[in-house]
């Protein structure tokens, strides 16, 4: 039995993992523009870079967390660490828009690898609330990155060269290495004897065949996607209906990042007076409150961007109360396949963000309505799911 000490050392250093795979997402998206004109392409082009990371990734994750049931979760590590770096150099020094592609396609696959070890570690080394409680501190790191990784990228393309954003990537993905060799202990106490693929179907079909497990699976999958729509439409919203900067848009992030932190920390608080689902279904409610509030201000006043931020941060707040507790229960009702269960739950989340983000490319940034309209539809979805009750037959 591991002490707290440790069980915290190796929690933090499972975080850091994480935050490898933010940083490694976001980093360089202010450089996109200088990008394109040093490789000579364009801008699609170089955006189809992000798509072929987010593609190996999700795939990668589907895997790892299987493998690491069976191989143990530092071995898995290791491999996905070591993926990583030589997608890293890789992307140090390309000649044109195909490599930077085969870079980051290259990094997807070591960061799916890492993107379920944060998860499935929490899994071991915690239970009950406490997992929820661990969970949060991830949501946190998960709001928190997409607002740093951004502000690094853009200081290193102005006093740099977007080329040192993947350098730092390398050393960061190095040290990470280097932390799990020496000082990772493995936290899976249950691995199985071999891996199958036989094995890996009868698993997940268990998962999927939980009315509990997907309905929580479905409930973060939701409140993702409600977040990922908004991160991509404001700021077309804001410098086409606003005519802002897009340094402003970028700025916006902040306070929307802010509530999700607000929101998980109050979660680890909630936990210890109420029950997981008593939190989810009160923290639906108060999202849906939220949009109704925006589309009624848009509707009966104007489209203001204060309105639009206030209403956000309120959903973003339930997003940090609801995301970390539906995870958990995935994890809790297969607590020795801990790896399967998170990175199945992971990357089919993932996939289903995605799919909504091809809606959310379709909706006129014109309109004061449209991304309010699609977010109230996928929050009734959610209110749906966290009233949900198997009626017993009688």
């Amino acid at each position: 039995m591991l002490k707290s000490d440790r069980k915290t050392i190796l929690f933090i250093q499972a975080l850091l993992i994480l935050m490898l795979t933010q940083l490694s997402t976001d980093i360089y998206l202010p450089s996109i523009p200088e990008m394109a004109k040093d490789l000579s392409s364009n801008l699609s082009t170089i955006k189809l870079s992000m798509t072929a990371m987010i593609f190996s990734l999700g795939a990668s994750q589907l895997i790892s967390g299987a493998l690491s049931d069976v191989y143990g979760r530092r071995k898995i590590a290791l491999y996905g660490l070591l993926i990583f770096c030589c997608g890293s150099m890789v992307l140090i020094l390309p000649t044109n828009s195909i490599i930077m592609i085969i870079g980051r396609l290259i990094q997807g696959i070591g960061l799916g690898f890492g993107l379920s070890f944060s998860s499935c570690v929490s899994g071991d080394l915690y239970k009950g609330k406490t997992l929820n409680i661990a969970l949060s501190v991830i949501s946190i790191a998960y709001a928190v990155m997409p607002v740093v990784a951004p502000l690094m990228g853009g200081f290193i393309q102005v006093h740099y060269n977007w080329k040192l954003s993947f350098v730092v990537l390398l050393i960061f993905g190095i040290a990470c290495l280097m932390m799990i060799k020496i000082s990772f202990i493995e936290t899976n106490e249950n691995m199985s004897k071999r891996f199958s693929i036989s094995g890996l179907y009868a698993d997940y079909k268990a998962c999927l065949g939980n009315v509990v497990y997907v309905r929580h699976l479905l409930l973060a999958a939701l409140i993702y996607a409600v977040e990922v729509s908004y991160i991509i439409q404001m700021p077309i919203i804001v410098q086409t209906q606003f005519n802002a900067t897009p340094v402003f848009a970028a700025s916006l992030v902040f306070f929307t990042s802010l509530a999700i932190v607000v929101g998980s920390a109050l979660s680890g608080v909630l936990l210890r007076i109420i029950s997981p689902d008593r939190i989810i279904r009160l923290s639906v409610v108060i999202a849906l409150l939220f949009i109704l509030f925006w589309l009624f201000s848009v509707i009966v006043f104007s489209a203001k961007v204060f309105i639009m931020v206030v209403a956000m941060s309120g959903i973003m707040l339930s997003s940090g109360l609801i995301f970390p507790n539906a995870i958990a229960k995935c994890i809790e009702l297969f607590q020795t396949k801990a790896g399967l269960s998170s990175s199945l739950a992971i990357g089919i989340l993932t996939s289903i963000g995605g799919i909504i983000t091809v809606f959310v490319s379709l909706l006129p940034p014109e309109s004061t309505v449209a991304l309010p309209g699609l977010l109230l539809l996928l929050i009734f979805m959610m209110l749906g799911l966290a009233q949900y009750k198997k009626v017993k037959p009688s």
